[in-house]
């Protein structure tokens, strides 16, 4: 029997991993310099926690700019086979799926993108589409062919998509594929193999995406399987969100956005496959007017600047009246430089998309439990700054700050270079260009307000 696997074509928003927010035509198009001079003062303390390593918590990686997060999964087989795919994380996707040894698109011609190679498997055909792409091929369950999928020495029966096909979407980055992880209990869900094999208890998983410590590793966040989703850490108040039944199963739910004065009710998935947020484009007007004013420029493309110094808040609440908050810190992108120095780049986009999709940018500001079982989504806003995880049992919280920053100048960041934050066979591409793609062509100034702006600042 064969079966079809579809998602709608509007998913394909939901999986968006981008380097750099910042688009050329922003600096290109524009005539005068703005001059922005303004003052940085940043004092925070650093919370440090110690977490005792165990099987079910499974590190992850990421690149300098926190545009993915991947894992390692390992695949052995009969005849001495062995090979460790890096997936991106993507709770937007249903599936997991790696490239086929078939595959010579873009990366999979690249010597250190693991594809795979075992010979002589079939499956049922599946189809997923993304950005203007689709990757297809044939779902395979391992177990037919003696091979046993492996993450963090532990051993279980899977089922992955095998394709030749390669999105457009990853051309920045060294990756064999994701590893989709969706709301329902199915053979092709992670969570549910785990737990069929006896290895957690619970159909859960805890996501956190900040500096992780291991020996002399550093990592980008973790990822806690069943029960150990509910460490004692990880203990500051908790917002529990069911979540809506939907056809894709995605971590689907409503609330209430309000900004200063504006009110939005809407329908949002919760993306670790993401980097920023995506909303319709209306709304990403509204969005930006609400929360920066006159401080913000955008293209046709749904692109976005604002003033580097703005600061606002976007407040979410549920259907049960439980509140949380996004900061503007958070979807703060790279800064501009030469004509729109002072501005950055903002990590919300405005596409022809039906929900908000909450990606990295979003989920970087909590601890998040996934919870398969009770259909809901747990938020716990993050106090951790940083897990150092060891290998005896030691949960102490210390504290220590970080010196104040103060400058009269924007801060710069150079783009030369990307590099994996956890030294691994996996290495980033090296990103030559100045800005990375994001769709954008030109600019457009339609905004009255920086009109006004322009014209005082020339005067």
């Amino acid at each position: 029997m064969i079966l079809f696997i579809f998602l709608f074509i509007q998913c394909t928003f939901a999986l968006l991993p981008i380097k750099d927010f910042r688009i050329p035509n922003f600096q290109s198009e524009k005539d005068k310099i703005l001059e922005s001079s303004f003052l940085i003062h940043n004092k925070q303390v650093i919370n440090k926690s110690k977490l005792t390593k165990s099987n079910t918590l499974q590190f992850l990686s990421t690149d300098d700019l926190n545009s993915i997060y991947y894992l390692n999964l390992t695949l052995r087989g009969p005849n001495n086979y062995q090979n460790q795919f890096p997936l991106l994380l993507d709770t937007g996707s249903s599936i997991a799926w790696i490239y086929n040894s078939s595959c010579t698109e873009l990366n999979c011609q690249y010597s250190n993108v693991t594809k795979f190679n075992y010979p002589d498997v079939d499956g049922e055909y599946f189809s997923l589409r993304y950005t203007n792409d689709e990757v297809s091929g044939e779902v395979v369950n391992l177990e037919d062919y003696e091979i046993v999928a492996n993450i963090n020495d532990l051993n279980f029966n899977y089922s992955v998509g095998i394709t030749s096909t390669y999105p457009v979407i990853f051309k920045d980055y060294y990756l064999s594929g994701l590893l989709g992880i969706s709301s329902e209990k199915s053979s092709r869900n992670i969570v549910s193999r785990l737990h069929n094999n006896g290895i957690i208890n619970q159909h859960k998983f805890g996501l956190y995406l900040s500096n992780v410590k291991y020996q002399q590793d550093t990592y980008g966040g973790l990822v806690l399987f069943g029960s150990d989703a509910d460490h004692e850490i990880f203990n500051n108040p908790a917002i529990t969100i069911p979540i809506i039944p939907n056809f894709n199963n995605f971590w689907l739910f409503n609330s209430t956005i309000s900004i200063n004065t504006t009110l939005m009710n809407r329908s949002a998935i919760l993306d670790s496959g993401t980097t920023g947020i995506v909303v319709p484009f209306n709304d990403s007007l509204v969005l930006h007017d609400a929360l920066f004013g006159d401080g913000f420029l955008y293209d046709e493309n749904g692109n976005f600047a604002f003033l580097c110094n703005s600061t606002n808040s976007i407040t979410f609440e549920t259907e049960n009246g439980e509140k949380f908050t996004l900061h503007t810190d958070l979807i703060k992108g790279l800064e501009y430089t030469g004509a729109l120095s002072g501005y950055c780049a903002s990590k919300i986009q405005g596409l022809d998309y039906e929900y908000w999709i909450l990606g990295a940018a979003f989920l970087k500001n909590y601890y998040t439990i996934f919870d398969l079982d009770s259909q809901s989504i747990l938020l716990q806003e993050l106090t951790i700054d940083e897990i150092e995880v060891t290998d005896s049992v030691n949960t102490e919280v210390t504290n220590s700050v970080i010196t104040t920053v103060t400058t009269s100048k924007p801060i710069t960041t150079s783009l030369n270079t990307t590099n994996i934050s956890h030294t691994s066979s996996l290495s980033m591409s090296s990103f030559t260009s100045e800005y990375s793609y994001n769709q954008a062509s030109s600019l457009n100034y339609s905004i009255l307000s920086f009109i006004a702006l322009i014209v005082t600042i020339i005067s």
